[in-house]
């Protein structure tokens, strides 16, 4: 069984698009008015416990993030793609693009706000407080007010943190965060030699554009890093137009249409 997925598009360039740990891959919807839907067509799945695929059960890790992922081009029947993962979704692409199977298959990787692939261990008052968001819809909205830098207001926090009430079961994110935060894919992350791009929002307090060039960006060859102006750890929710134009412009190899953030 493979994840249920949202597709965007109908053009030949294939892109698959993993998404972020507080809900499924609605997050992403954003987006969609921004995308290129002539040239290029966008999978958004939703991992093993969210969204359409909430009656998938498994052992919710970053590997079978990857696998199911993988799963998902297969069964597209997609000989080559480009892949986007944001935040949790980030470190399960990293995965994907170390594996023997996919990375001759992968042609560019973007990663939002991505996790590193040594995972983010917490502390202990932190990790009982994201236990917590797990469970009670007005702690995740705090988490979420916290990771955009308080910029954006509550109502924001509010509204991410009710899309995960929609999509994602406490017990689901219960386990996901032992996923991201706990599991070190990092020994697993090599031989990816395509174009990489790190985003990383302007106000992000935790997962910095500094943590992603220490920790994110010396896993491959070919980088390139940018910073989403005006946007925390949400980039695709925040700034969801700027964000794809960004991914529109690496995959399709063309950065110059895009103008710089000054």
């Amino acid at each position: 069984m493979t994840l249920s997925y949202q597709t965007v598009g109908h053009g030949p360039v294939h892109v698959l698009c993993a998404h972020a740990w507080p809900a499924s891959g609605a997050t992403f919807a954003p987006m969609h008015p921004y995308l290129d839907e002539e040239e290029m067509t966008w999978v958004f799945p939703d991992f093993r416990g969210y969204g359409s695929s909430a009656a998938i059960s498994g052992r919710l890790t970053t590997q079978e993030m990857a696998q199911d992922l993988l799963a998902v081009a297969d069964e597209l029947q997609w000989d080559s793609f480009h892949l986007v993962g944001h935040s949790m979704g980030g470190k399960a692409a990293q995965l994907l693009s170390g594996s023997h199977q996919a990375r001759a298959r992968i042609r560019t990787l973007s990663l939002i706000s991505a996790v590193p692939s040594r995972g983010f261990p917490l502390d202990a008052a932190s990790e009982k407080h994201f236990t917590s968001a797990a469970h009670e819809p007005d702690v995740m909205a705090d988490v979420v007010t916290t990771l955009t830098a308080g910029r954006l207001g509550p109502q924001f926090g509010r509204h991410l943190a009710a899309i995960g009430t929609d999509t994602a079961s406490a017990a689901t994110l219960e386990a996901y965060l032992r996923a991201w935060s706990a599991e070190d894919v990092s020994a697993e992350i090599d031989g990816y030699v395509n174009p990489v791009l790190i985003l990383s929002g302007e106000f992000d307090p935790v997962l910095s554009a500094g943590l992603a060039a220490e920790q994110i960006a010396p896993q491959f060859i070919d980088v390139r890093q940018a910073v989403v102006a005006a946007a925390g750890h949400f980039p695709p929710v925040e700034a969801p137009a700027r964000t794809a134009a960004l991914v529109v412009a690496h995959i399709l190899n063309r950065p110059e249409s895009v103008t710089p953030d000054r």
